[in-house]
């Protein structure tokens, strides 16, 4: 008596394909989303994260007038990255926190900004008003 056998069928699927084509999706959705979320013009609301300032943070605040303070002590525009780095030189992780007015221009404020960072400090925080 001749029995046949039967071949075991070998049925795996080839992921590699599926998962070369999802990636190059995945790629092209996060570059086409960048490219559209820098276009959108924004009113920025108020906020409440839940969170306070960190304790031992240097507090930089810019007034309507645009006169800058740390810690509530006046500073001139051209000893703010001095003193900022004094204080930073200790711990760089130190947090800042900078204060603005409301009614300041985006470019005076990100002035302010890239100053904080050039004098070193690694953690900015932007502080803003908690909703009512």
């Amino acid at each position: 008596m001749d029995f046949q056998r039967r071949r075991r069928i070998d049925a795996n699927i080839d992921m590699t394909p599926m998962i070369d084509t999802l990636l190059q999706l995945f790629v092209t959705f996060l570059l086409s989303m960048s490219f559209i979320a820098s276009a959108v013009t924004l009113s920025l609301p108020r906020a409440s994260a839940g969170k306070s300032a960190p304790s031992e943070s240097i507090v930089v605040s810019i007034d309507a007038q645009q006169q800058l303070s740390i810690n509530r002590e006046l500073v001139a525009r051209p000893d703010l990255r001095d003193r900022l780095a004094g204080m930073l030189r200790n711990d760089a992780r130190r947090p800042v926190v900078l204060r603005a007015d409301r009614s300041l221009a985006y470019e005076k404020i990100l002035d302010v900004l890239v100053v904080i960072q050039q004098a070193g400090s690694t953690q900015v925080h932007l502080a803003y008003q908690e909703r009512e």
